[in-house]
């Protein structure tokens, strides 16, 4: 801690358990960068039953164990870290139909009037008796300047 009381986040350890209810992301920019996965699905209006995790911040890096997320996007899965500086790791897995649907939508256009697009969404939940195929995606770099890459999370080596 600095003297002002201020907490000095590059040498502290934070851990929290977090849990967000019938929550919703508006005009969030970064969810932006997922526009050419997401096809026409509103971007600027995301809702989401419930967030759940624990999350921890170790000299000034957040880091986000595997979270499930059911929100009007769709199903997904993302974890990573990012530190103070914006410099982000994520990985995100999202499932193929939704992928699909996506490039339809980029090759084909938007079949849906326009003003469809922006109603409000309903929450869509993974079915968990059917298996789901995933489309592994990272997003590495900083929030100004990213790259979004098909890959996923290096498994740590053990050692023998």
């Amino acid at each position: 801690m600095y003297p002002d009381f201020v907490p000095d986040l590059d040498q502290s350890e934070v851990h929290m358990d977090v849990q967000v209810v019938d929550g919703r992301l508006e005009n969030y920019e970064p969810m932006s960068m997922l526009s050419d996965y997401m096809g026409d699905k509103n971007l600027q209006k995301i809702k989401f039953d419930t967030l759940q995790n624990h999350i921890d911040i170790t000299k000034g890096e957040l880091t986000i164990p595997n979270m499930t997320i059911e929100s009007t996007l769709g199903h997904m899965e993302i974890s990573g870290t990012q530190d103070m500086e914006h410099n982000i790791e994520y990985y995100l897995k999202i499932p193929w139909k939704t992928v699909k649907k996506a490039a339809a939508y980029k090759i084909f256009g938007n079949k849906k009037n326009k003003d469809s697009i922006y109603e409000d969404e309903e929450i869509i939940e993974v079915d968990p008796n059917k298996k789901t195929r995933y489309l592994n995606v990272k997003i590495h770099g900083n929030i100004d300047d990213y790259d979004i890459t098909v890959g996923k999370k290096a498994k740590p080596k053990t050692d023998k």
